[in-house]
C-alpha cells in the first residue's frame, strides 16, 4: 500500500515525497535492528545467570561452593582472556 503512494507521488512529480519514504523505510530499518540487538542482550544475560553464574558466580571467578568443586576457572584469568 505505502509503495502504491510512493509511485502515484513519484508520478506526480513529487520526488521529495519518495527520498522521504526512503528515509521512513532506512529508520524503521534501523529500529527494528535496535530492538532485536536488546532481546539478545537480555537473553545473554538471564542465560548467564540460569546457566553459569552457579557455578562461576555473578563476577566470574568461580569462588562458589559448586565453583571450587568442580575446580571452574575464573573469567578473569589470563587463560580464559
Amino acid at each position: 500500500m505505502a509503495a502504491r503512494k510512493v509511485a502515484e507521488q513519484f508520478m506526480k512529480g513529487g520526488v521529495g515525497a519518495v527520498k522521504h519514504a526512503k528515509r521512513s523505510v532506512a529508520l524503521a530499518i534501523l529500529l527494528l535492528f535496535s530492538l532485536l540487538g536488546t532481546g539478545a542482550q537480555n537473553s545473554g544475560s538471564s542465560t548467564y545467570k540460569a546457566k553459569c553464574s552457579m557455578c562461576h558466580g555473578a563476577d566470574g571467578a568461580g569462588n562458589t561452593a559448586a565453583g571450587k568443586a568442580t575446580k571452574t576457572p575464573s573469567f578473569n584469568s589470563p587463560e580464559m582472556r
